[in-house]
């Protein structure tokens, strides 16, 4: 297989949940922008890709996430508001997307839930936790603010290019939810793509987590029921002061795409994971 269609996608998990403390009304106010990691299936060793359009420094602050505001718990509501609120009658439409409709592979995230028609997948996330809106998924997906925001269209184009999409982000302090998404033809079993993702994460989000200056983190693998099926997850978890942060991965492949899915904060979030249901 060739060495490059997973750059990226190990770092984009993790990047967005291990820095800095947050404005208590908003998302995440410091992030790590995404650095390539590459797997290699031929070695099934990961090293540090250069891809230009992922690639950043390892840890670079960002002065203020879409939903934060310096005003205060105003301006954060009314931000909050125009990307979480949504009506019961909009958010039971989630389950009659159709596949023309970009969402239907990369799932809509609503109030505190994230719908996948293409997993046939139903998750709930910590309620206290805030959705990002089209400016912040533009921003972390590279999108040119001559493009405008973005959207679920444009969501698509980046996601069938083969570029790691982070197709739902929700935060608040350093508690946080994530999915991203990358286009996988390289036609190799999903077993031992999986196999690597896992390998390439445990080393890389300890990694992260001591560039912030948190040293100690340990990792483990962990068994769970997710869509009725016996699913592996990795648990990393950091002493920070008197507290324990725990992020945990889980990653499902499904015909060629690879979702990566992180809980991560101060709470060992995994039963969200256990408790997933499926839409139909």
């Amino acid at each position: 297989m060739k060495k490059e269609l997973l750059a990226g996608i190990i770092a984009a998990a993790t990047a967005l949940s291990v820095m800095g403390c947050a404005d208590d009304t908003g998302l995440d106010s410091t992030a790590s922008a995404a650095s390539s990691i590459e797997y290699d299936t031929e070695t099934k060793k990961s090293d540090a890709a250069s891809d230009a359009s992922i690639e950043q420094s390892t840890s670079v602050s960002v002065p203020e996430a879409s939903g934060a505001s310096a005003s205060g718990a105003s301006a954060t509501t009314a931000s909050a508001d125009a990307s979480n609120a949504v009506s019961t009658e909009a958010s039971t439409t989630d389950s009659k997307v159709t596949a023309d409709d970009p969402a239907y592979k990369l799932g809509r995230l609503t109030e505190n839930t994230y719908t996948n028609e293409f997993l046939n997948l139903k998750l709930n996330i910590p309620e206290h936790l805030w959705n990002a809106d089209e400016e912040y998924l533009a921003k972390y997906n590279n999108i040119p603010t001559a493009e405008g925001s973005y959207t679920e269209a444009k969501g698509y184009e980046i996601m069938e290019s083969g570029e790691a999409l982070i197709a739902a982000y929700s935060s608040i302090d350093m508690d946080s939810f994530e999915v991203v998404i990358i286009k996988d033809e390289s036609g190799a079993p999903a077993d031992f793509e999986l196999k690597g993702m896992y390998e390439s994460e445990a080393i890389n989000a300890p990694q992260e987590l001591k560039e912030q200056g948190y040293e100690n983190a340990t990792t483990e693998m962990r068994k769970i029921t997710f869509l009725g099926e016996e699913t592996d997850v990795l648990t990393v978890t950091c002493p920070m002061g008197n507290e324990k942060y725990t992020a945990n991965y889980l990653y499902y492949m499904k015909n060629g795409y690879m979702y990566c899915f992180e809980l991560s904060g101060f709470s060992d979030f995994i039963s969200y994971f256990e408790n997933a249901t499926s839409l139909k």
